[in-house]
């Protein structure tokens, strides 16, 4: 980035001091960091998404927000370079992008944390372990009916554990799975639950279940949950987690 006024960040621990100790920093990025930049109260920082595109986050104040929008504008060697198809910042912030920016399809989420243990629920008494290959096809399947857009896939390196419950006949009612993200991190991801057995308090025993063995290996669960799911929102803030980040993902297209 040209701009004087803009610090280039060699390391994760200047990118975590810059970011005032942003938890999504802390523990979705991490020591995976690769290339970051500062100014004005606010950071930008490279991370793969869970499609496999490479996007700029960014956060902070924002005019620091605004000054670095228009920086990687001047310069597309920074979104080139790096082959960046994507800006990930703030939701309020969004409007900033399409001064700068031919504006493509966009994906609007949150990030949440927790280090708070659950109570137990109900319902985990019914979960059972599944395994990440012997049962792939079947969580697969799953997922396609019950989860289309689900971002953890069974056989993914990253997916490590996996819960889930049956009904009486064996067939699968709810799963979910616990990853790591690329900061190294537990994260939760699929959690989903068979239309007809919603409401039963399956969601909230897989989510409990999958968040004691996170904070019990790492002292901290992480999630990500898109933004319409107010139902979803509602289940994590009960089960103790926070929203640190609404974020708007954008793939970008440089103005010519």
């Amino acid at each position: 980035m040209p701009a004087e006024t803009v610090q280039q960040l060699t390391s994760w621990q200047e990118l975590l001091e810059a970011s005032g100790q942003d938890p999504f920093v802390r523990y979705d990025v991490g020591p995976a960091f690769t290339s970051g930049w500062a100014v004005d109260g606010a950071v930008a920082f490279l991370r793969r998404t869970p499609s496999g595109r490479t996007a700029l986050a960014l956060l902070g104040s924002p005019a620091g927000v605004e000054a670095l929008v228009v920086t990687v504008a001047a310069d597309p060697s920074v979104v080139t370079g790096h082959d960046v198809r994507a800006i990930t910042l703030p939701q309020p912030l969004e409007p900033l992008l399409e001064r700068h920016f031919r504006m493509g399809p966009v994906s609007r989420w949150e990030w949440l944390w927790t280090q708070e243990v659950p109570e137990q629920q109900r319902a985990e008494a019914a979960l059972v372990a599944l395994d990440n290959a012997a049962d792939a096809g079947e969580l697969t399947a799953f997922l396609t009916d019950a989860s289309p857009t689900a971002s953890a896939r069974p056989g993914d390196e990253g997916s490590r554990w996996w819960v889930g419950a049956r009904d009486g006949s064996g067939a699968l009612v709810a799963c979910g799975a616990l990853q790591r993200t690329g900061g190294g991190s537990p994260h939760l991801a699929s959690i989903a639950v068979r239309p007809d057995r919603r409401g039963e308090g399956l969601g909230a025993a897989v989510t409990a279940a999958l968040t004691r063995r996170a904070i019990t290996l790492d002292g901290v669960s992480t999630l990500g949950m898109y933004s319409d799911n107010a139902v979803a929102r509602s289940l994590y803030l009960r089960l103790g987690y926070r929203v640190a980040q609404a974020w708007a993902t954008r793939v970008i297209r440089l103005l010519e």
